[in-house]
């Protein structure tokens, strides 16, 4: 047990919250990652559907790929300013959000038991960053990342249906450029 202001703390249960929070973070951002691929989906297909056949193709992309063609077809897809607006905001809040994915799913590491934190460090660009999280904190991100897909105006949410209309009813061949993307920018390993 640990003694902290007058109260014991059993880590036993703290890990557990915390395990648990990690899990179902991890659990928030994939749906959020398989909402991205199924915007491309539309976006390359004209359809709201996304099969097994066309899966594999738009869910190989790494976050990051998946994040850039997004950004570019905003420009291009027939939809109003402030439709697109907030696709770009989604699209920078999932960036904000892979960045503490990234130390929560491969930085985790050292328990600091008597502040009821964990510290994480992960290596970008040559350079050990660290950030530290409590059970609060990932009950946070479990929160935002939660919002960002399902939200009221989440990416599979009301945005999806309105991107959705407005692609079902302006879709050409012309918004196909995944294959010139995929030439110009091959995928980047990022986990």
């Amino acid at each position: 047990m640990i003694h902290r202001e007058n109260k014991f703390i059993n880590p036993i249960v703290v890990r557990s919250e915390f395990y648990k929070g990690i899990g179902a973070f991890i659990f928030e951002f994939n749906r959020i990652e398989f909402s991205l691929a199924y915007y491309i989906c539309m976006i390359e297909t004209g359809k709201n559907s996304l099969n097994f056949s066309t899966a594999s193709k738009y869910l190989k992309l790494s976050l990051s790929d998946k994040i850039k063609y997004l950004k570019q077809q905003a420009s291009r897809l027939n939809i109003n300013v402030p439709l697109r607006e907030d696709l770009l905001s989604m699209l920078d809040e999932v960036k904000e959000l892979d960045f503490h994915r990234r130390f929560i799913c491969h930085g985790l590491g050292i328990d600091v038991q008597h502040d009821d934190k964990f510290l994480a460090m992960i290596n970008v660009k040559g350079i050990v960053k660290h950030n530290t999280y409590t059970i609060m904190d990932i009950n946070k991100l479990i929160n935002r990342a939660s919002n960002v897909n399902r939200g009221d105006n989440g990416l599979a949410g009301e945005l999806h249906e309105k991107i959705r209309k407005s692609i079902e009813s302006n879709w050409t061949e012309d918004w196909r450029h995944l294959d010139s993307f995929n030439k110009k920018s091959p995928g980047t390993s990022e986990a």
